[in-house]
């Protein structure tokens, strides 16, 4: 994952967060690939889902602030757009993409009202051969807000800190 940091406050900046996002989420895919008998346990699901949960809520706000950057930059003049760009011009292409985020907003919005009712129902389960069967949703509690807790530090603690491969774009002028 790629952690570099701005020279300026020694905070993250806006591509590396979402890219340690991506990362987080591509090792939670790693995770998940485990056979059943070595699978996380019913709590440790219920929390992931409920992060999940969190993260999908806060991407509609996300999504509409970039969408509202992109119409400042617009209306400023401080857009164009590239050769190979089926649009002709950035307004067209700012009124496409602010659509096209406003979309993923709504489906965020609706992805983490699922990942709520799920988050729900898995409060209410433990492993049978645990021990566990009495746990209750408020003995899991403390647990569960940790994981509600958890930011961009807690998850790539835990992911590859190898810098990300360049891409191909990076160094093109647009």
């Amino acid at each position: 994952m790629n952690l570099h940091t701005d020279g300026h406050d020694g905070h993250c900046g806006a591509v590396e967060i979402a890219d340690n996002a991506a990362e987080s989420i591509r090792s939670l895919n790693h995770l998940t690939q485990q056979p059943a008998d070595q699978s996380l346990p019913p709590a440790d699901i219920d929390q992931v889902v409920a992060a999940l949960g969190q993260a999908a809520d806060r991407l509609p706000q996300l999504l509409r602030q970039i969408g509202d950057l992109l119409h400042h930059r617009q209306k400023a003049g401080l857009l164009r757009v590239d050769q190979t760009s089926p649009l002709s011009d950035p307004a067209s292409a700012v009124t496409q993409a602010a659509a096209a985020l406003q979309q993923a907003a709504g489906d965020a919005s609706n992805a983490g009202r699922a990942l709520d009712a799920a988050h729900q129902i898995l409060a209410h389960l433990a492993t049978s051969t645990d021990g566990s069967e009495g746990l209750d949703r408020h003995a899991r509690g403390r647990d569960r807000a940790i994981a509600g807790r958890l930011g961009t530090h807690a998850l790539t603690s835990c992911v590859d800190r190898s810098p990300a491969p360049r891409r191909e774009s990076e160094g093109r002028s647009r």
